[in-house]
């Protein structure tokens, strides 16, 4: 089988992800890990069906928060502060096969009754806990993409801000990226970053494709993203190549970090950046890029990387087999090791 490239892996998060985006493990505050499994409790990039589950942090399965009933897909999203509970979207499956509803639901992680947060026939994206508990989510109203924020406890609900396309948390700060491409403070004030794209296109992509596509470090100076450089050769006609940069947003300057990537991660200091890419005569795999020193450097042992996050244990990372099946890798004591599926 021939393995799944870079470009390929972004036209089939859009077209075979089912609007739900990658299924990407989140890390809990002790390492256990969230992660959705198919039905024959496999990973897969791109499941249908299956049930959520809690693994230790070693990869071994400890028990089954929601199965999954026919005809939907889930994705898991952040765990909260105090770790007692996660965000889900689950998607349920209409006709020709697209999602036609949302629900965004925080599940406990000790097995007791899920919280349905919002049901929607709308897209719902890229949910976040605030540090205070509460919960800040994507979607549509009246034709707008809007920001909201939810108190679970109280049951309250405001617009935080309209015009979304993506947010992005870091620490304390919420940083908003607009349909326009522009991005800003929640409380409007303009950052000096701006993208190139249309409405439909950014709001679209970063919906469904924004963790692999952009990152924040905690400390709110620098962002990463991925973007699609437009080829100068108009004929014959070649693909667009995503493109890794880094954003300064403190003394407003950018640098290209590798071409084609995506999947950026930063380290919990913000000293470094984890991305998959694919050079032009090597394999794709897990490179880091040292801020301070501006070197990148392979992390060997990685092979046919699809994406990469550094947690708060270390560095996760998903790698695709020849036989198309998936393996979770932590990376312990200098080493990938991989954790699941479990060794026999």
């Amino acid at each position: 089988m021939r393995r799944t490239q870079i470009v390929g892996l972004l036209l089939v998060g859009l077209f075979v992800g089912g609007c739900m985006g990658p299924n990407l493990v989140i890390e809990g505050p002790g390492g256990e890990l969230a992660v959705v499994l198919t039905a024959d409790a496999a990973y897969d990039m791109f499941p249908e069906g299956g049930a959520i589950w809690i693994l230790s942090p070693e990869g071994q399965p400890m028990h089954e928060l929601l199965e999954l009933r026919e005809g939907e897909s889930a994705a898991v999203h952040d765990w909260s502060p105090d770790g007692a509970s996660i965000l889900v979207i689950i998607s349920k499956e209409g006709e020709f096969g697209f999602p036609e509803a949302w629900r965004l639901v925080s599940l406990p992680v000790d097995g007791s009754e899920p919280q349905e947060i919002l049901a929607s026939d709308e897209l719902v994206s890229s949910p976040r806990y605030t540090d205070d508990g509460a919960i800040l989510y994507v979607t549509t109203e009246d034709e707008e993409n809007v920001l909201v924020r939810v108190d679970p406890r109280t049951g309250e609900r405001v617009v935080s801000a309209v015009d979304v396309a993506l947010f992005l948390r870091a620490g304390a700060q919420t940083y908003v990226l607009g349909a326009d491409g522009r991005l800003r403070t929640l409380d409007g004030e303009a950052l000096p970053l701006e993208i190139r794209c249309s409405e439909a296109s950014c709001a679209m992509d970063f919906a469904i494709l924004g963790e692999l596509l952009l990152a924040c470090d905690s400390g709110g100076r620098f962002i990463a993203l991925v973007l699609e450089d437009e080829p100068r050769l108009l004929q014959p006609e070649v693909d667009t190549v995503p493109t890794l940069y880094l954003v300064d947003l403190l003394d407003d300057s950018a640098v290209h970090i590798a071409s084609p990537a995506l999947s950026p991660s930063f380290a919990p200091d913000s000293s470094a950046l984890a991305f998959v890419a694919e050079p032009l005569a090597g394999e794709r795999g897990v490179f880091i890029y040292d801020i301070e020193t501006q070197i990148v450097r392979s992390v060997p042992g990685a092979t046919d990387a699809v994406w990469v996050r550094w947690g708060t244990s270390g560095i996760l990372a998903a790698t695709e087999q020849e036989d198309g099946t998936y393996l979770l890798l932590r990376w312990i004591d200098g080493a990938w090791t991989g954790i699941y599926p479990p060794a026999e």
